[in-house]
């Protein structure tokens, strides 16, 4: 920059001198006055190019030095017919480093958690509206102990696939209920994933005796009645009442506090 300006002093009135004056003259006609192929051309142009070798050899020292410094595993390594064969390729394939896996790994479920069906469970656990809106006690500071396992749920998780699909299908239609949307595309997966576990369930022998198939009807039962389906809601009420009259009435479930609970809200 400094080659292609020059500047001059003025005086007060914007007035320069003789001196300032000439070297105006001389920038404004600086590369003018100059004949080509001249011997000044030529020198100039001669010592340009070796600027520009100079930059370039400079550079390359450069990129030479830092390749030096690379150790072997930093390198990558061409993907030519020599050096790409299929045992080297197992070979790097097997020092790549794999992810951590999720918490839930550590637990054994009926079906593999993908990471949709890992974020619900954990939702499940942490806040679910459907579920809390049916307990809100804990949300006015009031405790009541139901004398229930706190280790029954995970028992019932990893041991009842019915249970498991049940629990995603309720927090996949909590989620609905946050975003106030209609039942997703996710949460009608997970409906038909529940209900024809429940319907085998049902045609068991002595089916109404399952605490499960009470507590899973009572999820579809809620979700209808938060979602406006009213002819649902209906339709899981007769079935709960039915089972309930197979059990001998409600005084049935007294010996599970939790779902005598449930019943009656």
């Amino acid at each position: 920059m400094s080659q292609q300006l020059a500047f001059v002093i003025a005086d007060g009135s914007g007035r320069i001198g003789s001196s300032e004056r000439q070297l105006i003259r001389r920038h404004c006609m600086r590369q003018k006055n100059k004949q080509p192929g001249s011997r000044r051309s030529t020198r100039e142009a001669a010592r340009a190019a070796a600027e520009v070798s100079n930059e370039s050899r400079q550079g390359d020292q450069r990129v030479n030095h830092l390749s030096d410094g690379l150790s072997a595993r930093d390198r990558v390594v061409p993907s030519s017919a020599t050096y790409a064969s299929e045992e080297q390729r197992g070979l790097v394939a097997e020092q790549c480093v794999l992810p951590m896996p999720s918490d839930w790994a550590l637990f054994h479920f009926p079906e593999e958690l993908d990471f949709p069906a890992q974020e619900l469970m954990h939702q499940y656990f942490i806040h679910n509206p459907i579920r809390d809106s049916l307990y809100p006690f804990k949300h006015f500071g009031i405790q009541i102990d139901f004398e229930e396992d706190p280790l029954m749920c995970f028992r019932l998780l990893c041991s009842e696939k019915l249970c498991f699909r049940a629990i995603l299908l309720l927090t996949s239609a909590s989620n609905d209920l946050v975003l106030q949307r209609p039942l997703s595309g996710t949460t009608y997966r997970h409906f038909r994933r529940v209900l024809p576990l429940l319907n085998r369930r049902l045609s068991e022998k002595d089916a109404y005796e399952n605490d499960i198939t009470l507590y899973v009807v009572g999820i579809l039962a809620s979700i209808a009645v938060l979602f406006g389906d009213y002819s649902a809601a209906h339709a899981h009420a007769v079935g709960l009442s039915e089972i309930l009259r197979l059990r001998g009435g409600s005084g049935a479930v007294n010996e599970n506090p939790v779902i005598q609970f449930s019943m009656d809200r």
